[in-house]
């Protein structure tokens, strides 16, 4: 994990002692910037794990009325051949229809609200896994027979300059000079 310094904005090592840009000490920083993410880690766990409570209960609340809705079923389907009776006189043309769907769908949800946090980690792991990049060719080395010697500043060469006309004293070079800095 990168920080930056507060002091400069340089890039730093969540684990650096110091920036090697300023000389700030980034110990605090780096301890604080834990402690946040260890923060958002507990908070997304504790999230996951309400998710996962209410999605089984709420799963198995579905799972209860169909395994009810079919049991009944089963016991009128018997009592009404036992007996003679007719199926309608149940009631399960009216609340069959609408117990059954509502049953599913807290099924559904439940079982979405399982799998939810387990989809999400899936697809941010394979956002994150991208492609290599292609290898670069390497650069050819320096030859021996080039040797990059120091160049004058230019600060170097304009005092030479100055020092030159001041010793000749060449009064419209100290004039000049006086009207810029003016």
């Amino acid at each position: 994990m990168m920080i930056y310094c507060p002091g400069c904005g340089a890039h730093a090592a969540a684990d650096q002692k110091f920036c090697r840009s300023c000389g700030m000490d980034l110990q605090l920083i780096s301890q604080s910037v834990a402690e946040h993410f260890g923060e958002i880690a507990q908070a997304s766990e504790s999230r996951r794990l309400r998710l996962d409570y209410w999605g089984k209960i709420i799963s198995l609340t579905g799972l209860s009325m169909l395994t009810l809705l079919f049991i009944s079923l089963m016991i009128c389907v018997a009592i009404s051949n036992i007996f003679g009776l007719n199926f309608e006189d149940f009631g399960f043309n009216s609340i069959g229809p609408v117990v059954a769907p509502i049953a599913f769908l807290l099924t559904l949800v439940g079982g979405g609200m399982i799998l939810f946090p387990q989809i999400i980690k899936q697809l941010s792991i394979s956002k994150l896994q991208q492609p290599p990049l292609p290898r670069a060719e390497t650069t050819r080395k320096l030859s021996s027979g080039t040797q990059v010697g120091s160049m004058e500043s230019i600060t170097e060469h304009t005092t030479e300059l100055l020092g030159k006309s001041e010793a000749r004293g060449d009064s419209a070079s100290v004039s000049r000079r006086g009207e810029s800095i003016s």
